[in-house]
């Protein structure tokens, strides 16, 4: 293979035999010309285990600044890629590991402590995660290596690590308490660790494939607040803290994340249109993305006179009004805690609680569920039904209604 581009690139990919395998060639994604937004080079390959075409995208594209240099970069590898294509490289895990397992014993490595080769395929994919998710990786590395020691298995290499192991691990998460959502969760992120290091040839067979999904209740987490709970927090802090309330009637009416509107930019709000930009950079499923302005909200933005400010600043920041540093990552989760809970309003009850407040509200006062889809930037009308059913607001009315009687 040629390492100036699979190998660099790290596109593991087997070399070709005397069969043919179906393709779609490479191309680049330039995102019309938008520097602002992530490119990436496609292709599609065959991939022997799923026995179909797997697509594969390249975002190293991404590390040159200028549109020409991203366009001639892309270039040189397309041309590669599709050479490579044409002579037949395709998908195949398992020849992949065979090969990687063969070098590893030739070159007489030694297996890593298993703490120590999740912390090294974390580093190593680092740049890729956005900081919360770096973090949710590192915490559960943590609990994953509190949890070892505890069994005195801390000293165990990596490739010793079994499923027993990752069983023995959800089991003293469930004697904890920890919810069926918080353990799916914590699988999910050591499948994704142990799946890098088995595309890397370190270890044969992924031990949290294949466990047993927990059960998942509904959340009492980030409970929609009441009529009155409204009343209450915005005759509150409509006087003692404008910046928090104008915070909350972002999240309330456009469904943004408390995270993501921390960076949202001046230029973002499109006030004409009627719509503000999730950026990708910001946004959670690293998308690009437009919500909508309701028409009793835009009195509220234009009394913010943002057309004074240049369109680079931030929205919110420490100085209370537009700036060029957003507010730290907690700054206004840690302080509507102390609000509410000076309030009496505590247990279930957060920042992001204001984002299903706005929904269910628009819910009852009759917004259909795509328009409620659509600024939720949900995938599909599905994933809209599960959450609206979450937040115990979807009925089976037809069965209510109309079932006969006996």
């Amino acid at each position: 293979m040629a390492a100036s581009v699979f190998a660099s690139l790290k596109v593991e990919m087997a070399e070709p035999t005397n069969k043919f395998y179906s393709f779609r060639k490479a191309k680049l994604i330039d995102c019309n010309g938008d520097l602002a937004k992530r490119w990436y080079i496609i292709f599609y390959a065959w991939d022997v285990q799923l026995g179909r075409l797997r697509r594969k995208r390249l975002y190293d594209v991404n590390k040159l600044k200028t549109a020409a240099e991203r366009k001639a970069y892309a270039k040189k590898v397309i041309q590669e890629i599709n050479k490579k294509l044409s002579a037949g490289f395709h998908f195949d895990a398992q020849k992949i590991r065979e090969a990687n397992k063969k070098i590893n014993e030739s070159e007489n490595i030694e297996y890593k402590n298993a703490i120590v080769a999740l912390q090294e395929v974390l580093q190593i994919n680092k740049k890729i995660y956005r900081v919360r998710t770096y973090d949710s990786f590192s915490s559960i590395i943590n609990k994953f290596h509190d949890f070892l020691k505890s069994k005195k298995w801390h000293t165990l290499t990596i490739n010793r690590i079994e499923q027993e192991h990752a069983k023995s691990f959800v089991d003293s998460m469930l004697k904890k308490g920890h919810s069926g959502k918080t353990i799916n969760g914590y699988v999910g992120y050591m499948k994704t660790l142990f799946n890098e290091l088995l595309s890397r040839g370190y270890i044969e067979k992924n031990p949290f494939v294949g466990l047993k999904k927990q059960k998942e209740e509904i959340s009492h987490q980030n409970l929609a607040y009441s009529n009155e709970q409204i009343e209450l927090i915005k005759a509150e802090l409509r006087n003692t803290d404008p910046q928090m309330w104008q915070f909350i009637q972002f999240i309330y009416y456009l469904y943004i994340r408390p995270s993501e509107l921390r960076m949202i930019r001046i230029q973002d709000i499109k006030l004409q249109k009627a719509t503000v930009h999730i950026r990708a950079d910001i946004s959670k499923n690293r998308k690009d993305a437009f919500v909508s302005i309701p028409e009793n909200f835009k009195e509220e933005i234009r009394k913010m006179e943002l057309q004074q400010y240049p369109g680079s600043y931030y929205l919110f920041t420490s100085l209370h009004q537009p700036g060029l540093r957003p507010l730290g990552r907690n700054t206004m989760g840690d302080r509507y805690r102390k609000h509410i809970k000076r309030m009496g309003i505590n247990k279930g009850y957060t920042l992001y609680s204001w984002k299903h407040t706005g929904v269910v509200r628009a819910f009852l006062a009759g917004v259909n569920i795509k328009a409620i889809q659509q600024q939720c930037r949900h995938h599909s009308i599905y994933e809209t039904d599960k959450y609206l059913r979450s937040l115990g607001l979807i009925e089976n009315t037809e069965i209510i209604r109309h079932h006969p009687a006996l």
